[in-house]
C-alpha cells in the first residue's frame, strides 16, 4: 500500500487560502506492522463494501485504512502528516461518501486542529483542508457542501478549493450562534431552517423565531427568506429534513414541553408559508441527533431519551400518528425505509455480551416486528443493496477491527459474514 503524506503548515491557514505543501513523498508499507490503533470510524460505500479508518496511537501523525469487500477481499492503506509538535491524527467522523470517495473529519496535534480530508477507498489522499466539518453532502457533480460552525460552504470535489462561503450569522441582526441541519437531498437550491441564539445585555440568552431560507447551490446567494411563525419557547431542529415528493419534511422540537412538533413546513413557492403541521405528543427533545426517514407508506421519527428509553413514532404522509413504541436505549435509532414501505430499525442496546445493536424490521401498518437480530457492534452503518442488507461495524478496544455482514432484508437471515483475519484484516500488535 502507498503512504501519502500531508503538508505540514507552520501556521493555521485562513479558510480562503490555498494550501501549499512544504514537502511531500511517497513510500510503500504494508500493514499490519508493530503498531497500536484506536479511535475507528467506519462506513458502507455505495457498492456495499465496508471502509474503516483508524488512528495510530504508537506513532504520531498516521492513520490506517481498510476496505473490506463483500467477497472477503481486503485492501489496506495508510496516510499521514508531518506533525508540528507530535500528536495523533485522529478520525472524528465520516462526513459523507460518494462512489469510491470518503470525506472524513479529523483532528491532529492532540485534537487542537481540525481537518477535512478526502480519501479514496484505497486510503490514498485526494486533498486535505484545515477546516472544521460538522456535516457534509456530496452534490451531483462531486462537489462538497460543508457545514462548518456558523458557515456553509461549497468546496470543489477535485481539490477541495473554495467555491463559495456563506456566513449564516449575516442573516440575523445580533446573533451569537446559528444551528441548522443539511437536507438529505440537495438539487439546485438548499432549503434551511436557521435557529439562532442571541446574547442579551443582561447576560442571558434569547432564541428568536427561526428563519427559513433558500440558498442557490451554485453561488450560495440568498433566493428567499421568511421568518417562521412566532413560538412561545425555543424551537430547534435535530433531525436532517427528509424529502418526500418535491418537498422537504422537517421535524422541529420545542423546549419547555414534553412534546415534539413534527410536520410539513415546506413553503409554497409564492407565499412561503407552511402547508400544515402535526404535533407528535410525548416525545423527549434533545439538541443531539435524532432519526428521521420517509418510506413509501410512512414517516418515522426516533428521538433521544435522557433517562432509560427512546421513542419511535410512525406517521402517515398526511401527518396522522399510525403507531408508536419505545426502545430500551437512550440513543435515537438508525432508521431506513424498506423497499415495500416497511421500516428497518437499528438501536444500540445493552446485550448479554455488552453493548451491541439490535436490528429489526417493523411493519408499516402497526409497528409489529417481522424479524430481529443482534449485532455485536455498538454502532453500525447499514445499506440496502438489491435484496440484501449490508451491515458494517468496527471495534477499537486495544486493536482496530472491521466487520461486514450481509443479511436478507426481507427475512433477516444471514447471507454471508465476512470474517476478518487476525493477520491481515486486524490492526494490532504482532507478537
Amino acid at each position: 500500500m502507498r503512504l501519502a503524506l500531508l503538508a505540514a503548515l507552520a501556521v493555521a491557514t485562513p479558510s480562503f487560502a490555498q494550501i501549499t505543501p512544504i514537502w511531500s513523498s511517497t513510500e510503500s508499507e504494508v500493514i499490519p506492522y508493530d503498531a497500536h490503533y484506536s479511535r475507528t470510524e467506519h462506513v458502507l460505500l455505495d457498492d456495499g463494501s465496508a471502509f474503516m479508518v483508524a488512528s495510530e496511537t504508537s506513532r504520531s501523525g498516521l492513520a490506517g485504512t481498510v476496505r473490506l469487500d463483500a467477497d472477503g477481499s481486503a485492501l489496506l492503506g495508510q496516510f499521514g502528516h508531518q506533525p508540528l509538535s507530535g500528536g495523533r491524527l485522529s478520525p472524528e467522523t465520516v462526513l459523507a461518501t460518494q462512489g469510491n470517495r470518503v470525506l472524513l473529519a479529523m483532528t491532529e496535534l492532540e485534537n487542537t486542529r481540525a481537518l477535512v480530508v478526502m480519501v479514496d477507498a484505497a486510503g490514498q489522499i485526494q486533498w486535505v483542508r484545515p477546516r472544521y466539518g460538522r456535516q457534509a453532502r456530496f452534490l451531483g457533480n462531486g462537489d462538497v457542501l460543508l457545514a462548518s460552525g456558523n458557515e456553509l460552504m461549497r468546496l470543489k470535489g477535485s481539490d477541495g478549493d473554495l467555491v463559495w462561503l456563506r456566513n449564516l450569522l449575516d442573516l440575523q441582526p445580533d446573533p451569537a450562534e446559528v444551528a441548522f441541519q443539511l437536507p438529505t437531498a440537495i438539487d439546485t437550491s438548499i432549503p434551511l431552517s436557521l435557529f439562532y441564539r442571541e446574547s442579551s445585555l443582561a447576560g442571558g440568552e434569547r432564541f428568536p423565531d427561526p428563519l427559513l431560507v433558500s440558498l442557490d447551490a451554485a453561488t450560495g446567494a440568498l433566493q428567499w427568506q421568511r421568518q417562521r411563525e412566532a413560538a412561545p419557547a425555543r424551537v430547534f431542529e435535530s433531525c436532517a429534513p427528509v424529502k418526500l415528493g418535491a418537498r422537504q419534511r422537517p421535524c422541529v422540537f420545542r423546549t419547555g414541553r414534553r412534546s415534539g412538533r413534527c410536520g410539513v413546513r415546506a413553503p409554497q413557492r409564492r407565499r412561503r408559508r407552511a402547508l400544515r403541521a402535526t404535533r407528535v405528543p410525548a416525545v423527549d427533545y434533545s439538541d443531539g441527533p435524532c432519526g428521521f426517514v420517509a418510506s413509501s407508506t410512512l414517516l418515522a421519527l426516533s428521538t433521544r431519551e435522557e433517562t432509560t428509553q427512546s421513542t419511535l413514532v410512525a406517521l402517515s404522509h398526511g401527518g396522522a400518528v399510525l403507531w408508536r413504541t419505545t426502545l430500551p436505549t437512550m440513543l435515537p435509532a438508525e432508521l431506513q425505509a424498506a423497499a415495500d414501505g416497511a421500516l428497518l430499525v437499528a438501536s444500540q442496546q445493552l446485550l448479554p455480551g455488552g453493548l451491541g445493536t439490535v436490528a429489526e424490521r417493523r411493519r408499516s401498518s402497526d409497528g409489529g416486528i417481522d424479524w430481529a437480530v443482534e449485532i455485536p457492534g455498538g454502532a453500525v452503518d447499514w445499506r440496502q443493496i438489491g435484496g440484501d442488507l449490508h451491515i458494517a461495524w468496527s471495534v477499537d478496544d486495544g486493536a482496530a477491527q472491521l466487520h461486514l455482514q450481509r443479511r436478507n432484508a426481507a427475512t433477516g437471515a444471514l447471507v454471508k459474514r465476512i470474517w476478518r483475519s487476525p493477520r491481515v484484516w486486524r490492526f494490532a500488535r504482532r507478537h
